[in-house]
């Protein structure tokens, strides 16, 4: 068995024991999601800014029509993931709504993703 093959035993048995057990832990477990949400939020935003920096050059050189569109599909992705991931009791209604409404979640970070993709496009193929 390898390394890898391994590891993915390690997490895949680590995700079942924390499946089974999540009633057991409680307030516990429930932290330790909020924590590990928080972390992939915040994951995905360093991610957008680390793209954005490195293609800064090329954004700016972008037509107006697809560099707006890139950068508002891209203010929508991080807005989408951030609302739509938390479900705080504290928060007003719009945020941790992805589990509500999951269908129009999806749709609409879909929709935001391929509008990010077009764009790009427009900017290497001159379509």
């Amino acid at each position: 068995m390898s390394d890898t093959q391994r590891n993915f035993l390690i997490l895949g048995a680590l995700a079942l024991a924390g499946v089974m057990f999540s009633g057991a832990f409680g307030t516990g477990a429930g932290i330790a999601f909020l924590l590990l949400n928080a972390a992939f939020a915040v994951l995905i935003v360093w991610f957008l800014i680390t793209l954005y920096q490195r293609n800064s050059g090329t954004i700016a050189l972008m037509p107006a029509t697809p560099r707006l569109v890139m950068q508002a599909a891209s203010a929508g992705v991080l807005i989408l993931v951030v609302t739509g991931m938390f479900h705080l009791p504290f928060l007003p209604p719009p945020f941790g709504w992805s589990a509500d409404y999951p269908v129009v979640f999806w749709g609409l970070l879909l929709g935001c993703a391929f509008a990010v993709w077009w764009a790009w496009q427009q900017r290497t193929s001159r379509w």
